[in-house]
């Protein structure tokens, strides 16, 4: 079982935050195996083996929300897009709306919106508290 980094306290497999704590949990890192004995009966080459479970702060989806919203308002869309790690669509939103000289500025906003209303997770797959 897992430890939370934050506080020490034990965390279940299937959690993504500490139930005392409150701290972010990545789901996907596991412990690694501790020795070359044990990483060898597991079957997990040294080089493979995952780092122990670590507290990641979870990013904000009022920010994303606002940096969607607001900021691809006053001419900057896509921004919202870099700060969850989406840096594809990001780049092709900015890049778009400012070679584009603005004509494509009101489509780009309105994919903007759209993205605000329905993503809920960054691009590692958590949630965006």
């Amino acid at each position: 079982m897992n430890q939370c980094a934050q506080c020490g306290a034990e965390l279940s497999p299937d959690s993504t935050r500490c139930e005392q704590c409150g701290a972010g949990f990545d789901p996907w890192s596991a412990p690694a195996a501790s020795t070359a004995s044990d990483r060898a009966v597991s079957g997990i080459a040294p080089m493979l083996s995952r780092s122990p479970a670590v507290a990641v702060p979870l990013k904000s989806q009022t920010l994303y929300i606002v940096l969607g919203a607001i900021i691809g308002l006053i001419g900057f869309p896509g921004i919202h897009n870099l700060y969850a790690g989406y840096t594809r669509n990001g780049l092709v939103q900015l890049i778009c709306a400012w070679v584009s000289c603005g004509v494509l500025w009101i489509p780009i906003y309105i994919w903007t919106i759209v993205e605000v209303c329905t993503v809920t997770h960054d691009s590692d797959g958590r949630l965006m508290m």
